[in-house]
């Protein structure tokens, strides 16, 4: 009974989906020689309005502790490729009814979701060397939330995603 229940609390935990990220750059690129960045949205159209000034206002704090600051004429362009959909519940409740007698069992299963819809995102970071117009670091992280989320709660997730993403910025050489 001891492990049933230690195998339910850790299925729960583990349930829970935080946010995925993994990190890409140039290694030949110097990252000490740039000192300016700005954004480049014009490519991703499923980031909202709302959702971008959040993703703006944590990215400009980050950068500023590590030595960035917004220019008209950057270093760097940041740009954002958003994939947002959503989906049901990964959890469900499993209902299962069967019928065993001598040698033969037969069994018919199924899994009803529970709780409520999730919106999932895929967001990768792209920075691009101003000079030479080419990509010098990426992010990609997935994340969901709930459709029902509050503004306080949508701007918490996304300080937690823009963290996440510059967690390896700039790269230790």
């Amino acid at each position: 009974m001891r492990y049933l229940l230690i195998l339910l609390i850790s299925c729960c935990c583990f349930g829970c989906r935080s946010v995925y990220v993994s990190h890409d750059y140039d290694d030949s690129f110097d990252f000490d020689s740039v000192y300016t960045y700005n954004y480049d949205f014009g490519q991703d159209r499923d980031f909202s309005e709302l959702d971008k000034r959040r993703f703006i206002k944590y990215s400009d704090s980050l950068l500023a502790l590590r030595g960035l600051s917004k220019s008209e004429t950057p270093d760097l362009w940041l740009q954002t490729n958003t994939n947002i959909f959503t989906s049901d519940s990964p959890t469900q409740l499993g209902v299962g009814v069967g019928s065993a007698g001598g040698n033969l069992g037969v069994s018919v299963g199924g899994g009803i979701p529970v709780g409520r819809q999730q919106q999932e995102w895929e967001l990768t970071l792209v920075i691009i060397d101003a000079k030479s117009n080419t990509i010098v670091w990426e992010a990609y992280t997935e994340s969901s939330r709930s459709l029902q989320s509050t503004p306080e709660k949508r701007a918490a997730h996304m300080e937690k995603v823009v963290a996440k993403l510059y967690s390896k910025y700039p790269p230790k050489n």
